[in-house]
Formats: C-alpha cells, sequence, structure tokens
C-alpha cells in the first residue's frame, strides 16, 4: 500500500514537472508567424575601419577648382608685325619638335613639365629638355623669348597675385643667330626661381617665342 501511494504521488510530480515545461518553451519560442530578418553582413572587421561617405553638400564644387594645376608651360609661336617676317608675300613658319626632325622621325612638341624631375624648390632652377625649332618658312626669321599668362596658386588651390612671376626667370641658350629657311636650331629653356619666395605651390605660363 505505501509503495502505490509512493508511485501515484511520483506520477503527480511527472505531470506537474511536464506541464511547467511545456508553458516555459511556449514562453521562450516565438509565434509561428514571426520571422526574423537574417543580419546583413558588415563592412567592419576586426582591424579595419570605415570612412563616413561624403554627403553632396561635402563634396567640393567642380567650378571652384582650378582651371590649370601643375607646373607645366604650354609653347607659343607669335609673330612680329616689324621686321622681316612682315615682308609683302612671305610665309613665316615654325615648326616645334622634341628630336632633330632631320635625323629622326619629326615628333611635334607643344608644352614643358617643369616637374618632371619632381618638385621644384626655391633657389632652384631647372632646365627643359632639348626642343628643336626648325624653320618651315621661306624667309629667315630671329627668336625672341617672352612669357604670358603667369598663374600662382596655394597649397589650397586659392589664386596668388601675379607679383609672384617677380621670383622667377626663363632664359634659354639661344644664340640669337638668324635662322635660314629649313634650318634647325636645338635649344634649352631654363626656369630659376628665387630662394625668397613663399606661397606659391603650383604655377603655369605661356612660353612665347616671337619671330621677326
Amino acid at each position: 500500500m505505501p509503495l502505490k501511494k509512493n508511485y501515484e504521488i511520483f506520477l503527480v510530480f511527472l505531470l506537474v514537472v511536464g506541464i511547467a515545461s511545456y508553458y516555459t518553451m511556449r514562453v521562450q519560442l516565438p509565434p509561428a508567424d514571426f520571422q526574423t530578418a537574417p543580419l546583413p553582413d558588415s563592412p567592419l572587421r576586426p582591424g579595419n575601419t570605415s570612412e563616413p561617405t561624403s554627403s553632396l553638400d561635402s563634396l567640393p564644387n567642380q567650378e571652384e577648382q582650378p582651371a590649370h594645376s601643375g607646373t607645366g608651360s604650354q609653347i607659343r609661336i607669335e609673330t612680329s608685325t616689324s621686321g622681316s617676317s612682315s615682308q609683302l608675300g612671305s610665309t613665316v613658319k615654325i615648326g616645334i619638335y622634341e628630336s632633330d626632325p632631320v635625323r629622326n622621325q619629326a615628333k611635334t612638341f607643344s608644352s614643358i613639365d617643369w616637374s618632371l624631375g619632381g618638385p621644384i624648390i626655391a633657389g632652384q632652377s631647372r632646365n627643359s629638355s632639348r626642343v628643336y625649332f626648325r624653320n618651315e618658312g621661306d624667309t629667315a626669321v630671329t627668336l625672341y623669348l617672352s612669357s604670358q599668362a603667369w598663374s600662382f596658386r596655394d597649397c589650397r588651390g586659392k589664386n596668388l597675385s601675379q607679383e609672384y612671376e617677380q621670383y622667377f626667370s626663363l632664359t634659354w641658350d639661344y644664340d640669337n643667330s638668324t635662322l635660314k629657311v629649313n634650318q634647325v636650331m636645338p635649344v634649352v629653356f631654363t626656369l630659376s626661381v628665387s630662394p625668397g619666395i613663399i606661397d606659391v605651390v603650383t604655377f603655369s605660363f605661356d612660353l612665347v617665342v616671337l619671330l621677326s
């Protein structure tokens, strides 16, 4: 009799434990119609950082960017209104080449990049590569060197005064001789920068060769 009573008590205990476990699981589990969306892969990983995406308002205004940059010079040819080049019926024409057009295949040359050897430091001089001028007209001419359209900018790209031109000196090794028809004249340009210059980070200008 005591054994049967103990057995009944044991069955009641199991029933109570089973009911308690069932309701516990029902509370912890989500409803059947509840779906958890998978988490997207995070772009961040240990040891890496992520830069914030710039808004449109923070992007630089393209219209505010410098029209010219770097340290280059376009070579321009201009004809004098006086002297031999103004003779009636004469044709004045100068070709510019990066190598001797008589000995090599003619390849035209139009600009000098003064920064090819690295940034120009204040107090330095920088030589261009050798430039070849050929008289392709029908009259002899003399060449004269000038410069125009100087542009100076600081580290922020801000335009600086034209007065900075005084810190630069442009020369060449042309001997001022007259170029006969079809004659080729090799020339090296030298740009010198004063040691007293400040603020200028980039510059550009037109290198003008005047024919007379």
